[in-house]
């Protein structure tokens, strides 16, 4: 199977300096594809920047991704080829930062 597997934090940017962001380790969705790995499915990890799990990446694809957006925009991009799974493990930001505050995500 070919499967898409995101893991760590996502940030939104309060400014050029500041940015809001969880402690999300990365470790679960990490481990999950390196899993998939070792059970013969074809593997792209996708990881958040600042995750902070140290271990030893095995998907056949690893890119990193830091906000929100960032993350989705890799999801469709890659969902442009035929995919059998994906497993969402990464802290997504659940705020959206406006010029003029914090905005809730919305679910849809």
């Amino acid at each position: 199977m070919n499967c898409i597997v995101t893991a760590g934090p996502t940030y939104e940017s309060l400014d050029n300096v500041r940015r809001l962001t969880n402690s999300s380790t990365g470790r679960l969705g990490s481990e999950l594809a390196d899993f998939l790995v070792v059970r013969g499915h074809q593997v792209t990890l996708l990881i958040g920047q600042q995750a902070t799990y140290q271990g030893a990446h095995h998907a056949q694809k690893v890119e990193v991704f830091t906000t929100t957006a960032d993350l989705s925009g890799r999801l469709r991009t890659l969902s442009r080829q035929p995919v059998d799974a994906v497993f969402h493990a990464a802290a997504v930001s659940d705020l959206l930062l406006a010029k003029r505050g914090f905005i809730p995500r919305q679910v849809k």
